[in-house]
């Protein structure tokens, strides 16, 4: 009877944690987009100062940010001079109305994935959001928010990438990472750092696993808190308490919270 009791506690406090990390995860994405069977409602402020369609920008940006939904957001590198950016239909009409938003405010642009304020007949339209950012160019600052929709980054430095997801998984491929935070329901992640970072992590995620390649000679330390979840590291490292793994000298400090995920961390 008191296992029984036991177990049941367990499983109700997993219930709760998991509500808590859900909530704090869907709020922000969910209020911006509402993904139903008929379509989608889409909304965002100060819609009528947005372009429509395909663009290329010559003036340097140093920051990025992204809304999408039903896809993949594509970001990378390539040898032109200009911030392209443009949809990628996979399947479906690209309907006016269904064609990618953006604006320039400063040195930062935002990209939108449909126009704003009704709803939306998606029409069984499979779009992805390309980005292709000049070689020379070195970002501050990546910001994805996404419902349904994947999400790969392949710059060779990314000084910081924020991420939050419902529904779509993470993949980044650089060289140098310095701060990568994310928030996560049914994503995985892959992080691989090629030389050195990430420098600060930060993730909370609810049915999702996380998994970082780096370098032989990196030093972090890990502080974990995991409900139904394991730990795998190819690194030999410490335990310091109960949650709290480091490798060499601690110098990178990693957080990670999670629930239903499991966490590999594996060297180059």
């Amino acid at each position: 009877m008191k296992r029984i009791l036991l177990i049941c506690l367990i499983v109700f406090v997993l219930v709760i944690v998991a509500a808590v990390i859900v909530g704090v995860i869907l709020g922000s994405v969910l209020n911006r987009v509402a993904v139903t069977s008929s379509g989608a409602n889409f909304n965002y402020d100060d819609a009528k100062s947005y372009k429509v369609g395909d663009t290329e920008i010559s003036s340097k940006v140093y920051k990025i940010k992204a809304n999408w939904l039903n896809g993949k957001v594509k970001v990378s590198q390539y040898s032109g001079d200009t911030l392209s950016i443009k949809d990628e239909v996979e399947e479906g009409t690209l309907k006016e109305e269904l064609k990618l938003r953006w604006k320039k405010d400063g040195d930062e642009v935002i990209i939108q994935y449909a126009e704003a304020g009704k709803k939306l007949d998606l029409d069984n339209l499979k779009k992805n959001l390309v980005i292709l950012v000049p070689s020379s160019w070195t970002l501050d600052e990546i910001d994805i928010e996404v419902v349904s929709a994947d999400s790969e980054v392949a710059l060779s430095n990314i000084r910081e990438l924020e991420w939050q997801s419902v529904n779509g998984y993470l993949d980044v491929n650089c060289d140098y990472l310095s701060s990568i935070d994310g928030n996560t329901v049914n994503g995985d992640v892959t992080i691989y750092v090629g030389k050195k970072g990430p420098e600060e992590l930060s993730f909370e995620s609810v049915n999702s696993n996380i998994t970082i390649s780096l370098p032989s000679d990196s030093s972090f330390t890990l502080k974990r808190n995991s409900i139904n979840g394991s730990l795998d590291s190819e690194f030999s490292g410490r335990i310091k308490g109960d949650d709290i793994f480091i490798v060499g000298n601690g110098d990178y400090v990693w957080n990670i919270e999670s629930v239903n995920g499991d966490v590999k961390i594996l060297e180059i």
